[in-house]
């Protein structure tokens, strides 16, 4: 008696595991998209977005704030943060058959990293000297600041219009 619920088991581990094989790819096409789906696809990309966020005003607190180890400390954190959220929404499923949310998730992470590797680095490096600064020198800080915000802020907008035309096509109202 017992073999053969044993030989049940195994039947069935077989059945089962074989039958979700074939619907699993079935089922993401055929998977219900609605508003609900919209929402949590959405709020699951923000989260991505928030860490990314995050760490960026880490850095320019610390460009502000602190000193040059602590500046050099936050940029690398971030770069980090960029590689890891980079995967996640890497292996993250499309919506709907549409990789544009992930896309555009991605084109804000080139942007970022791009910000962190040039004026950023600028910034730090320019803040390991304790010499006098230059009224030139403040000047070209202030731009290369300056340009970073204008770079952040653009490439925040973007964003934002993609995530209000999705929840506009997908019929809700982001908070």
């Amino acid at each position: 008696m017992k073999y053969i619920y044993i030989s049940l088991f195994a039947f069935s581990l077989f059945f089962i595991s074989c039958g979700s094989g074939s619907k699993k790819s079935d089922t993401k096409k055929t998977t219900e998209v609605n508003t609900e789906s919209a929402i949590a696809y959405n709020n699951q990309m923000v989260l991505f977005h928030s860490e990314i966020e995050n760490s960026m005003v880490s850095v320019f607190d610390a460009i502000d704030m602190s000193g040059y180890e602590d500046m050099l400390f936050a940029k690398e954190e971030a770069l980090q943060t960029v590689e890891n959220v980079r995967e996640k929404v890497n292996n993250f499923e499309d919506f709907d058959g549409s990789d544009d949310f992930k896309n555009e998730i991605l084109k804000f992470l080139d942007t970022y990293e791009k910000i962190l590797k040039n004026e950023l680095s600028e910034l730090i490096e320019m803040n390991a000297g304790t010499d006098a600064v230059s009224e030139e020198e403040m000047k070209y800080y202030n731009q290369l600041y300056g340009s970073a915000l204008d770079q952040y802020d653009v490439s925040f907008n973007e964003f934002s219009v993609f995530q209000q035309n999705f929840a506009e096509r997908w019929n809700f109202n982001l908070e």
